[in-house]
């Protein structure tokens, strides 16, 4: 071996190096899968891992869209390349004090969120999610959300949306692993803190969250036990002052509110009957004179509020009667939609 040679190639390396270390940008079209690993090497670096974060996270974003397949497999190689999520994880929990503090940086923030991104590429994967949960990841995040800043704070909402939206990928698919996270992360505890606080957005990425998580019979099952009370009570208390909220300052992001919100109730008093104050609060809520008027032009929405209604006067299915509470109301007859329509009013 030619010791030249080496020589030669080691001040090759340093050249290069020093020509990433100012900032490689990787501005071109990524037209190729393999430009995907050459950035996550990047990660390595310190120095060269702020730009490689924020160009595949551009690129996550540009692409996801209309390249599914990149997208599906940038997930893949973050998630199975070698030691690339300790480094998103010390990403995340290095902001803490500063985050605590409310002193975090637009600069910060930024990565962070480009951080977020790269993590809900491997949430949405279904060949990915597993092995998210088992990192408990998912664990890591939640602070992020649960900031006592309110929606004016536009840093913290933006990482409250950001990290809202890696959890509502992560609930997509609802496998048997996601429903056992969901339940002992205290997930809904968090969506209604984030319901609480949060923007518009923010209320339905949460409202999202909780829609999907209804789906899996475990967290329906969990609900109805006495620990699980309060975080029933809270639930439907978040849902009729987002209801009240909307009825109030109407708009398109509302009525998409709306819709997640009579979702749940279908979901949660066809297997759950509530009984009591909350019952009467929600019926109360729901036959609002401004709320006719706010649903008339959207007749699915309606039929939903419908389908809560008769739900909650004993009409409808008794508890682990339908398998598909997300069947519109179409199979009723006249004299029943007519009665129905009486209650909701």
């Amino acid at each position: 071996m030619d010791i030249s040679d080496d020589d030669h190639g080691d001040a090759s390396l340093a050249a290069l190096r020093r020509r990433k270390r100012g900032g490689r940008k990787h501005k071109g079209p990524f037209r190729r899968i393999l430009a995907v690993p050459d950035l996550i090497l990047e990660f390595q670096a310190e120095d060269l891992r702020e730009n490689a974060l924020r160009s595949l996270s551009g690129m996550l974003n540009d692409k996801r869209d209309d390249d599914q397949f990149l997208y599906a497999m940038t997930g893949v190689f973050l998630c199975y390349s070698f030691g690339t999520l300790p480094i998103l994880l010390q990403e995340i929990v290095s902001v803490y004090p500063k985050f605590a503090a409310g002193d975090i940086s637009v600069r910060a923030s930024k990565r962070i969120g480009n951080v977020l991104t790269l993590l809900q590429s491997i949430a949405h994967n279904p060949e990915t999610r597993g092995e998210f949960v088992r990192a408990n990841i998912g664990s890591y995040i939640l602070p992020l959300i649960l900031s006592k800043e309110d929606a004016h704070n536009e840093i913290y909402e933006n990482l409250r949306l950001m990290s809202l939206s890696v959890i509502a990928a992560l609930c997509e698919g609802m496998e048997e692993i996601v429903s056992r996270w969901v339940l002992e992360a205290k997930v809904f505890g968090v969506c209604l803190h984030a319901a609480h606080l949060g923007s518009e957005l923010s209320k339905v990425m949460s409202t999202t969250i909780i829609e999907r998580a209804l789906q899996h019979d475990d967290i329906r099952k969990a609900l109805t036990k006495p620990d699980m009370r309060g975080i029933l009570d809270g639930t439907l208390i978040t849902f009729c002052k987002m209801v009240n909220d909307i009825c109030t300052s109407p708009g398109p992001v509302g009525i998409h509110l709306l819709d997640l919100v009579l979702q749940c109730c279908i979901l949660l008093f066809t297997y759950i009957r509530s009984r009591g104050p909350l019952r009467l609060k929600v019926m109360h809520t729901l036959r609002d004179s401004l709320l006719n008027e706010l649903l008339r032009p959207y007749s699915d929405t309606r039929s939903k509020r419908v389908h809560v209604m008769m739900l909650l006067n004993d009409i409808g299915p008794i508890v682990g009667a339908s398998r598909d509470s997300r069947k519109p109301l179409t199979a009723l007859n006249t004299n029943t939609r007519s009665q129905l329509e009486k209650i909701s009013k």
